[in-house]
Parts: C-alpha cells; sequence; structure tokens
C-alpha cells in the first residue's frame, strides 16, 4: 500500500470487488474481519451439488437402462 494512504471501510464484499476489480488494482492487505456467507453452502459444495446432476442420462439410445 502507498504510505499515507487513507484506511476505506467497506460495508460489503460487492463494494470492495467494485473499487478493486480494474485491471492493476490489488488488494495488498488481509481483511480485517470475515465476510459473511450469503448461503447455506460453500461454493465448493454448491458445485458438487450442480454437477451431480450434469452427467444424468437417461436416454436408452446410449445406455441400457435397467429394471
Amino acid at each position: 500500500t502507498v504510505e499515507g494512504a487513507p484506511k476505506q471501510i467497506f460495508p460489503n464484499l460487492e463494494e470492495l470487488i467494485s473499487k478493486y476489480e480494474k485491471p492493476g488494482q490489488g488488494l495488498v492487505v488481509h481483511l480485517s474481519n470475515p465476510i459473511k456467507r450469503k448461503s447455506l453452502f460453500p461454493t465448493w459444495r454448491r458445485l458438487q451439488l450442480e454437477m451431480s446432476t450434469i452427467y444424468e442420462n437417461n436416454d436408452q439410445e446410449y445406455v441400457d437402462v435397467l429394471p
């Protein structure tokens, strides 16, 4: 960070991202407070749930469906 730069406090994650989303703008200090999640499941768990339904194939042209 630049010496003498004012401390900035962001009310939410979206505001923080909007400030640093341009190329060459990086966040070089740790966040002082944790960020609260908006969803119950962590991102990796949500992706697992979504991926588990992608590869279902019920079409008999490709597989033999057993009784």
